[in-house]
């Protein structure tokens, strides 16, 4: 008798600090995200004032924001759709925070590569630079 409830308390604390792992990850993968995403706000703020003067640039690459966003929502929602009216962390288990966060970063690190380029600019002579300014010499 003593040895099934030794066992059963080894096995709840076991399961407990397994839990709290997985809350660590899961805080720290979803903290890495909304550093992603406050990069990205910055990124696009510092690319609407560095392009102020092109009205016709900024509409296009506002829509383009838009866009992105609407892509990045839709690719999170095909790697993890809502199925039978459940909640995704009852559908997916205790490691969807951690895997959605993981799929908002890589998306959102992305983009944030994309727009620093019109932040940095490019090497002048870039025949393909489109809308890019040249870096400043």
């Amino acid at each position: 008798m003593k040895k099934g409830i030794l066992l059963l308390a080894l096995l709840t604390m076991s399961l407990g600090a397994t839990a709290q792992r997985q809350a660590q990850m899961n805080a720290k993968t979803c903290g890495d995200y909304r550093k992603a995403d406050q990069q990205l706000n910055q990124l696009y703020q510092q690319v609407l004032k560095l392009y102020a003067k092109d009205a016709v640039f900024l509409k296009a690459f506002k829509a383009s924001q838009v866009a992105w966003l609407k892509f990045r929502d839709a690719q999170a929602e095909a790697l993890y759709p809502k199925r039978l009216n459940q909640d995704k962390q009852v559908t997916y288990g205790s490691v969807y925070s951690l895997c959605s966060c993981q799929t908002l970063t890589s998306l959102t690190n992305d983009r944030n590569k994309q727009l620093k380029v019109w932040v940095v600019g490019i090497e002048e002579g870039d025949t393909c630079s489109g809308s890019v300014r040249a870096k400043a010499q």
